[in-house]
Formats: C-alpha cells, sequence, structure tokens
C-alpha cells in the first residue's frame, strides 16, 4: 500500500513561464524533481543567467506552499553580462504535510527595471510517512480481584496521511479484554480515545502484576503499528488499598533563552500544565496549561504564550481559553483564538458552539458559531451549522449543511453545502479503496465574496490506481482548478489550470522499480492583458534503485511546450 500510495497523489503544475524578456532566465541545476519526508529540509538549485549586454542588481523571491517555511534568506546580488550565477534555496516542510507533490517557485527580478524578470517552479514530493502515537490517558494503580476495570488511550495519527486504525489490546492471563472501538478512521493530525476492559478473576490468593499490551496498527499498512504497555496491580480480596487521596499528574517548568544576531534579545517562560482522569471509576477528564508570557519574538526556541481549561466527560465538555477552532470544512476548518466552546452529547445527538477572536491577526476576527449534528455511527452524521464573522473584510453570517457517511463498504462521502446572503459554497468528497483499486473524487466551489474558510475558488480533481498484479500498477489522475475565476481586476492575475497524467508502474522485488508517465500540463491567465497561456505535452519515463542505504533514481522526460501568447512552438526535455 505505501508503494500505491506514491501514486495517488495529485501532481502540481509546473509553469515554464517567461515574463518579460529573456535577458534574465531562471532554470532549476541538477534536478526539478526532489523527495523529502515531512519535518526534514531540503535544498533546491537554480541557475540565474544573464543574457544581456548589461550588468543587473537582482532579488530573488521564493513563493512556498501554505505553512512551510524558508530557511535561507534572498539578498539582492549582482549579475554580470552573460555570466550564470548558482542560487541555493533550503526549505523546511512542516511535519504534518500531506503526502503528494507540491511545487516551489523561485522568481528572480531586476530591481532597477522589474518587466525584467523569470521564474521556474521545481517539484517537491512529501513521501508517505506513518507513524502513530499512543498515550495513556488514565490506569489504574490497583484493581480489588473480581472487579472490572478500564484503561483510557489516546490515538494520535502523526502520518501525512488518512488512514483505518485496528487496535486491540492483549494480556497474559485467560482474562476476558474488550477494546471499544475495536477500529477507528483518523485523518492525518487527528486523535480518538479508545477504552479497554478487562474483567479480573475473583479466586486469585496473592496479589499480581498484570501487564496489558495496547497495540493500534494500519489497516492496509500492517506491519506498521505502536505498542505501549502498562501494569496493574491485581489485589486479592480482603486485602484493599485505600490511601484516601487521588493522584492527579501535573508538571511545571521554568526557560530562558537568549539570541544574538544584530542585537541581543532575551527572555524567559514559565509553564504549569496537568491532564488526565479527575476521579477514579469516571470519566471525568481535565486538561489544563499556563504558559507565559508571550517571549516569542525574543528568541526562536521560544513559542506564543497559551492559557487554557479543558473539562470532558461521555457527555459534555467545556473549554476555556485559547485552541484551534473548527466547524466544518466550508465554514471554519482552522482558526486559533482565545474563547469558549461547549458540547453536548446526547445518545446520537450532538449540540455545540464557540465565540472567540483571534490572537494576532491584524485586523482581527470574532467568531460566533453553534451546531446541532446527528451522528448514527463512528463515520456517519449529518449536521447543521451557523457561523457569523465580524472584524475583517470578508465578514458575515453563514449557514450550512454537512453531512458525511460510510454506506458504501470501504469508502467514504463527505459532502456540504452553505449559503451566506446569496453567495454559496460546496464540496464533495469521495474516496476509496477495494481490493486492488484505489479511487478519490473531490470537488468544491465558492462564490466570489464568500466569507467562509474559502472564496473565489472552482476545484475538482479524481484519481484512480489499480494492482494489475503483485508487480504492475497503472494510475490516472486529473487536476483542475480556477483561482479568481470570477476574474476580479484588482487580482493579479486569473489563472485557470489543468494537469492530467495517465502511468504505468513496474516493481521486481523491493528495491528496483521502473514507471513510465504521459502527462498533460495547461495554465491560462484569463484577465484581458493576459501574463501566461501555454499547454505542454511530454512523456516521461524513469527509475530508482535501492541498495543498502544507497538510493539511485534517474528520469528523462521530452514533449512540446506550445506558448499561445506568441503563438509559438518548443521541444522540452528534462533529465
Amino acid at each position: 500500500m505505501k508503494f500505491m500510495f506514491r501514486y495517488i497523489f495529485l501532481v502540481f503544475m509546473q509553469p515554464l513561464l517567461i515574463l518579460g524578456s529573456n535577458e534574465i532566465t531562471v532554470r532549476p541545476g541538477e534536478s526539478d524533481h526532489f523527495n523529502v519526508e515531512p519535518g526534514q529540509n531540503v535544498t533546491l538549485v537554480f541557475y540565474v543567467s544573464n543574457n544581456a549586454d548589461t550588468t543587473y542588481n537582482l532579488l530573488g523571491t521564493v513563493i512556498l506552499p501554505d505553512n512551510w517555511k524558508l530557511i535561507t534568506k534572498e539578498f539582492p546580488f549582482d549579475l554580470q553580462k552573460k555570466q550564470r550565477d548558482i542560487r541555493l534555496v533550503s526549505v523546511y516542510v512542516p511535519k504534518n504535510t500531506e503526502t503528494g507533490i507540491y511545487k516551489v517557485l523561485y522568481r528572480v527580478n531586476s530591481r532597477d527595471y522589474p518587466e525584467i524578470s523569470d521564474q521556474y517552479s521545481v517539484s517537491v514530493r512529501v513521501k508517505s510517512v506513518r507513524i502513530l502515537d499512543i498515550q495513556s490517558l488514565y490506569t489504574p494503580d490497583y484493581v480489588i480481584a473480581g472487579n472490572s476495570y478500564s484503561l483510557k488511550y489516546l490515538i494520535t495519527n502523526k502520518s501525512n496521511v488518512d488512514a483505518g486504525i485496528n487496535i486491540f489490546a492483549r494480556i497474559r492471563e485467560k482474562y476476558p479484554v474488550i477494546t471499544e472501538p475495536s477500529s477507528i478512521f483518523l485523518k492525518r493530525g487527528e486523535s480518538g480515545t479508545v477504552s479497554v476492559k478487562i474483567k479480573t478473576d475473583s479466586t486469585i490468593q496473592a496479589s499480581f502484576t498484570q501487564r496489558i499490551f495496547f497495540t493500534a496498527g494500519f489497516e492496509y499498512s500492517p506491519d506498521v503499528k505502536t505498542t505501549v504497555s502498562q501494569n496493574v496491580q491485581i489485589v486479592p480480596q480482603g486485602t484493599r488499598k485505600n490511601t484516601g487521596y487521588h493522584l492527579f499528574p501535573v508538571k511545571a517548568g521554568f526557560s530562558h533563552g537568549m539570541q544574538r544576531n544584530n542585537q541581543d534579545r532575551s527572555g524567559s517562560q514559565l509553564f504549569i500544565q496537568g491532564e488526565g482522569i479527575i476521579k477514579d471509576g469516571t470519566d471525568q477528564y481535565l486538561k489544563f496549561r499556563l504558559k507565559g508570557p508571550d517571549s516569542y519574538k525574543k528568541t526562536v526556541f521560544f513559542e506564543h504564550d497559551e492559557y487554557f481549561v479543558d473539562y470532558s466527560t461521555s457527555k459534555f465538555m467545556v473549554h476555556l481559553g485559547d485552541k484551534g477552532f473548527r466547524l466544518t470544512p466550508l465554514l471554519e476548518n482552522f482558526r486559533y483564538g482565545r474563547g469558549f466552546e461547549g458540547m453536548i452529547k446526547q445518545e446520537k445527538y450532538i449540540f455545540g458552539g464557540y465565540v472567540f477572536k483571534t490572537r494576532w491577526l491584524r485586523p482581527g476576527e470574532v467568531q460566533k458559531a453553534v451546531y446541532a449534528t446527528y451522528k448514527s455511527s463512528n463515520n456517519s452524521s449529518i449536521g447543521i451549522n451557523f457561523l457569523n464573522k465580524e472584524g475583517r473584510p470578508r465578514h458575515g453570517s453563514i449557514f450550512s449543511i454537512h453531512s458525511r457517511f460510510d454506506r458504501i463498504k470501504n469508502s467514504n462521502v463527505e459532502a456540504e453545502i452553505a449559503l451566506s446572503s446569496g453567495k454559496k459554497a460546496y464540496k464533495v468528497n469521495f474516496s476509496g479503496r477495494q481490493p486492488s483499486v484505489f479511487y478519490t473524487f473531490n470537488l468544491i466551489y465558492a462564490d466570489k465574496g464568500f466569507p467562509g474558510y474559502y472564496t473565489d475558488t472552482r476545484f475538482f480533481t479524481t484519481a484512480f490506481v489499480y494492482d494489475l498484479s503483485n508487480s504492475v500498477q497503472i494510475s490516472a489522475n486529473y487536476r483542475q482548478e480556477h483561482q479568481n475565476f470570477e476574474i476580479d481586476t484588482t487580482s493579479y492575475s486569473a489563472p485557470f489550470s489543468k494537469y492530467g497524467k495517465v502511468g504505468i508502474a513496474y516493481r521486481s522485488n523491493k528495491n528496483i522499480k521502473l514507471f513510465g508517465d504521459f502527462v498533460y500540463r495547461s495554465r491560462k491567465d484569463r484577465m484581458q492583458t493576459p501574463l501566461f497561456n501555454y499547454d505542454e505535452w511530454s512523456g516521461k519515463v524513469g527509475g530508482w534503485y535501492n541498495y543498502g542505504s544507497l538510493s539511485m533514481s534517474g528520469s528523462v522526460e521530452s514533449g512540446k511546450t506550445t506558448n499561445k501568447l506568441v503563438d509559438s512552438c518548443s521541444v522540452m526535455y528534462r533529465f
């Protein structure tokens, strides 16, 4: 399945675009395709050439995917006539970046003559990484023989892929062990709680330590799993141990940091935090953190201050303070702020709401939301939602209906429609796995001026992967995206991009892979004075070989690029 995931996510478009004249050109170094794992750095190489008969003072600009961090800084540089310079760009890829292919664009402009510029984007493939983290939320110190006891765990999918998780627990003794639930579906970065219930034997005559092994593994990658263990003291009846106290874990710390750059800076932070069950035999769970002051700008080692308290049971939840607030994909997918959230569960019904104000956005934003959801199973629900946003240019009230269900075996469907003062948005996502087949479909639409998470967007993507055998796999995907699709003339451009690929891959063993792809790319600016309009058709073959810690890969791509602005056609080669 790891092999299959390398082909199911879409490749972002590779524009080969020249703005202005050809006096300055930007081209990639050894390769325009790079591989990296989440949480790592990647260094990209670009060649900048001055083809003119004069010296230019140039400045580079790096455009990254959302949340990626630029490590190197760009400074102005002089490039002599008929000379070429090598520019190195180092980028940090965040740990939670979804597997797929992203583009990093490097643009160079003349500082004296801005119309003299060029740009090139390279592809960075973020590999699929599967990591599960398990934390014990509650484990009793001792249990009287004959009683049942429960343990509570928090499972976090720290991978960069969504996945189904299989769960099981075992002990050496022949006692009944029940896990609830026995499986769970977690999106990347998402967490879920699992309980383990164990019945003990009332006839034991001596105390002993029972070890519980709790394991979580990926549904389609059974070899990737995580196991933790806890110890519980089983005490014979009549020898009850009673300290009279309940233990609640709390920790505190102090840190001081300093940094020397253009000027000396230093700061300190103090924190106290706790998390756990607050009463034995119940599901009353408390979590709090007090961290401050805000020394974020004092040194790169510090974070922003954070203050919150969160209390929850199986019936309700109350949160006061800082957190990342979420509602639905179209209304609010994530926004960090300080406020209040409450939620009540009544069997299959969930009612809740929040109010918060952003902390660092300027101007700030205030959000107020309420929701009601009917949940028939872990992955099937339907809900109505209301959100009001104030304080920023895109403000207003939004109403939506959001649903998801898993009635089709091994498939998930999610849909939402939202309305706001004559503006509308909708989203449909369908994906699934069947024996030897993976498929996905995603559609997002949002009117210009829609005040939700998306605006002025039309996006469509689909992918299909089929395993012909254990060694041969075919894949196809297509992506189409309109940005600024209503052509707002205050925007810089109105790009309409398309990308399609059909490929076949062969793997003889774990160390050798060969592949061939047929690729189509198109990018058009629909403004009255367009900046770009081109099509590209190409064929690509390549492979890679692993031998121990040594890895070798190579590819050859050939095709043609049609520039419709100047009615010209050129041959394209990439190695």
